[in-house]
């Protein structure tokens, strides 16, 4: 049996009842077959599906995925622009709720239009080369995201538990390199996860029943053993993000035993109630991240449309918090944002000259 008579066969053997998606399906195979002729056996395109065993309530679903995906582009670009016009907030705390915000809206952009698209259309075709770059960029970009929130943990421990020191340790140079740093760190982490799927042969199905394309999800296609592929991959997470999840909560620790011996009630108060809303984003991020990461390896009993939820939710939840969690508790970049507010009502209400 030919590749493009078993991509059709085995899809439609599942769930290709409608004819425009059998359409989709036979252009996708003729074209997995010619990229597989003229260059090699891995080389083909792929499927995305969407959230398996929902098909029918996908088109709800993304009413919420949208709204949250405005939300996070407006919200974040708010916190950019802020930060950006305004001089007064080129200070490194600023400067990293900036990073975040630049890279939270790369991380949902990367994965969310595609989404939705599939939500409203139904399965949509990826060639292998555009599938790798969104697996490098999903992971790149949650790596960084990673990063950031570890600058940031560091910069508000050395804020309340070494004011004296702050602005001798946190200067601008050190800002610059904690930016590079962070961004060598995700490709230097990334890079070999897409080499290891590279070497793969594709040769079962096309089909991936997700909604973007991630390491093991494409892994598990191939017909070559994944060993190595799952163990650098589960060894390169507890490394990096485990590590920062780490390194954060120590941070936090130490930053809540300095805020117990406060002697202001008032100040306390303000700290817990700063540290609270950080400490949760953090736990959601970490938690939804972790969460999906290991039941993609070893949860063979969880329903596949959790999974799969689980997956998006953890790439569009903190984007949509962070704004507010970060931004609107921070008392400068709100009242920036609500001085822009005004102004433009002012401007949008006065008379042309």
């Amino acid at each position: 049996m030919e590749e493009s008579d078993f991509f059709i066969s085995e899809r439609q053997g599942s769930s290709a009842e409608n004819p425009a998606e059998i359409k989709v399906l036979a252009d996708l195979a003729h074209l997995s077959v010619r990229i597989s002729n003229s260059t090699s056996a891995h080389f083909t395109a792929f499927l995305l599906t969407g959230v398996p065993g929902l098909e029918d309530f996908q088109i709800w679903i993304s009413i919420p995925f949208s709204f949250m995906y405005l939300l996070a582009v407006i919200g974040n670009g708010l916190v950019m622009a802020v930060v950006a016009w305004d001089r007064n907030l080129h200070e490194p705390m600023y400067l990293f709720l900036a990073m975040l915000a630049l890279n939270d809206v790369f991380l949902c952009t990367v994965t969310v239009p595609k989404m939705l698209l599939i939500f409203w259309q139904g399965p949509s075709p990826s060639t292998f080369p555009a599938c790798l770059t969104q697996m490098f960029f999903v992971h790149a970009l949650f790596l960084s995201e990673s990063a950031i929130l570890l600058a940031m943990a560091f910069d508000r421990y050395v804020a309340i538990c070494a004011p004296l020191h702050y602005a001798t340790l946190l200067t601008g140079s050190l800002i610059s390199k904690v930016g590079l740093a962070l961004v060598a760190r995700s490709v230097a982490v990334v890079t070999p996860g897409v080499l290891l799927i590279l070497r793969l042969h594709f040769c079962r199905s096309n089909v991936i029943h997700h909604t973007y394309c991630e390491n093991m999800g494409i892994a598990k296609l191939a017909c070559n053993n994944i060993s190595l592929n799952s163990i650098y991959g589960l060894t390169a997470a507890l490394l990096t993000t485990g590590l920062d999840f780490v390194l954060i909560s120590l941070s936090y620790c130490l930053i809540l035993r300095t805020v117990f011996q406060l002697p202001s009630r008032e100040a306390r108060t303000k700290a817990f109630g700063t540290c609270g809303a950080h400490i949760c984003v953090i736990l959601i991020f970490y938690t939804l991240a972790f969460f999906s990461f290991f039941t993609h390896r070893f949860g063979n009993h969880i329903p596949r449309h959790v999974l799969i939820l689980l997956a998006n939710l953890y790439l569009l939840v903190p984007p949509t918090m962070n704004p507010i969690v970060y931004g609107v508790k921070t008392k400068e970049i709100r009242m920036r944002v609500l001085g822009l507010y005004h102004v433009g009502k002012i401007l949008s209400t006065a008379p042309y000259i």
